[in-house]
């Protein structure tokens, strides 16, 4: 148990680095094994409980679950809409949502002019698509721009411009080819280099990194081409 002002929290070591993070719990009791308490697939006999325990518990604690939504222990697994593998460490879109939002982009185009709340789904499930697919923001710049037009009047339908449809096009044929997907990256150490630099438009530029430093001074005219 460590303290932290008037915080209190639990740490532990991490066996890849070395570092002490903070722990989800205390780990003060032992580990229960629930194999026996239910009946199990031999897949989940490895395991010392399953989801059919964890439902048994919730049920007592009157915390209401989707049983739809349970699923097996295993390498992959689906969540938040993104099929996650951790063997081959990547994640994409699940194919639910990838047929979800392309009847979203078919629907779109049946339609001559949109209001706010029109736009406003379209756009947030493309952006849901963005975290396995981060180069696809910049396909939805024209959503954007729409975004801000339509939210001086939500109620009066817009037409959408040229840049919209060919925004849309493509994420019509990103998603049809199974390109919303990614590798799983481990997390990256920050470091500070300690750089900082300034300019004055009239005088010079200046860097400074560590303990070094360098300096340019500017020419005179050297806002115009050739003093022009």
């Amino acid at each position: 148990m460590r303290q932290t002002g008037g915080r209190i929290w639990f740490g532990e070591q991490c066996l890849e680095t070395g570092k002490l993070e903070e722990a989800n719990e205390n780990c003060s009791k032992p580990i229960k094994d629930l194999s026996n308490d239910s009946l199990r697939s031999e897949h989940d006999k490895s395991f010392m409980y399953n989801a059919r325990d964890i439902d048994i518990l919730s049920e007592k604690l009157g915390v209401i679950w989707e049983p739809l939504k349970d699923q097996p222990f295993a390498p992959s697994t689906t969540y938040t809409g993104f099929d996650w593998n951790i063997q081959v460490k990547t994640v994409q879109l699940s194919e639910s949502k990838v047929n979800k939002y392309l009847a979203a982009i078919h629907k779109w185009h049946k339609r001559h002019a949109h209001v706010l709340q029109d736009v406003q789904e379209l756009y947030g499930k493309l952006l849901h698509a963005c975290e396995a697919l981060p180069r696809g923001r910049t396909y939805l710049t024209s959503l954007e721009a729409m975004l801000s037009l339509c939210g001086e009047k939500p109620f009066l339908p817009h037409r959408a411009g040229e840049k919209v449809a060919d925004d849309l096009n493509w994420w019509s044929d990103i998603l049809q080819t199974g390109g919303v997907a990614q590798g799983i990256y481990p997390a990256l150490e920050l470091k500070n280099p300690f750089a900082f630099s300034d300019a004055s438009s009239g005088i010079a530029i200046g860097i400074v990194v560590s303990e070094h430093w360098r300096a340019w001074r500017l020419f005179p005219g050297w806002k115009t081409l050739n003093g022009k």
